[in-house]
């Protein structure tokens, strides 16, 4: 299934997906193209996407397990100033409940003992002004506002 848009107004739109690695990457395109075109300043776009494919291979790989079985909804809202995307699944919850911390893992020691991971939610943390987690009748809704101006 290749992800379908929805038009939802001249500034915000909608993909749908199912939770695999190559739907996340066409979603991913799909979507900077899109916003790419509404407008968002090209020295936003890096940051927006880093985030945006952190995300969505969070959900496919975590939330649905990598099964490949599942939906998932990107809503993207571009204003003057922010723009608001909210990532929609029916996964497995975040451990807990809630975000994870962002705090970077400890880099001291040994190059060969660095750690592979562990830098995605700190990554996220870092470049939104804002991301927010919540789960509803059995819904997750992860949603993150970045400053354009």
């Amino acid at each position: 299934m290749v992800p379908q848009q929805t038009p939802c107004g001249a500034d915000r739109f909608e993909l749908r997906l199912e939770a695999t690695g190559t739907e996340a990457r066409i979603a991913l395109t799909d979507t900077m193209q899109r916003l790419a075109q509404l407008g968002l300043p090209s020295h936003r776009a890096g940051d927006i996407q880093l985030v945006l494919a952190e995300a969505l291979n969070n959900v496919v790989e975590h939330a649905y397990e990598n099964t490949g079985h599942g939906a998932i909804t990107l809503l993207c809202d571009l204003g003057p100033d922010t723009l608001d995307i909210c990532i929609v699944d029916m996964g497995k919850p975040l451990p807990g409940g809630v975000l994870p911390t962002a705090e970077f893992p400890d880099l001291a020691g040994p190059l060969d003992a660095l750690p592979e991971g562990g830098f995605g939610w700190c990554l996220i943390h870092e470049l939104t002004s804002c991301v927010q987690y919540r789960r509803e009748n059995a819904t997750n809704y992860l949603s993150f506002e970045f400053r354009i101006s």
